[in-house]
């Protein structure tokens, strides 16, 4: 599953990297389920993103808290790249 999920997210990074979109540098502050996290930019905005082409079970559903646990291994308290 990690693999999984570490190469969807490798694929929409190198697409919207590709496009030459703005990027902004954040920090990852919260899991809130394997699709959705909060982060934080480097003026202290916080920011709420579901993660695209990712459909992971909901906290309540079967896997749900794996899920969320998985997706806390991988990117919590790191810091991430968006693209706008």
């Amino acid at each position: 599953m990690k693999i999984l999920l570490l190469g969807l997210l490798f694929f929409v990074v190198f697409a919207y990297h590709r496009q030459g979109i703005a990027s902004s540098i954040h920090k990852v502050i919260y899991i809130s389920d394997g699709d959705s996290i909060f982060s934080k930019d480097t003026n202290n905005r916080k920011y709420e993103i579901r993660l695209a082409g990712i459909d992971a079970p909901e906290i309540g559903q079967h896997y749900g808290d794996k899920s969320k646990k998985a997706l806390e291994k991988l990117i919590k308290n790191k810091m991430i790249t968006l693209w706008q």
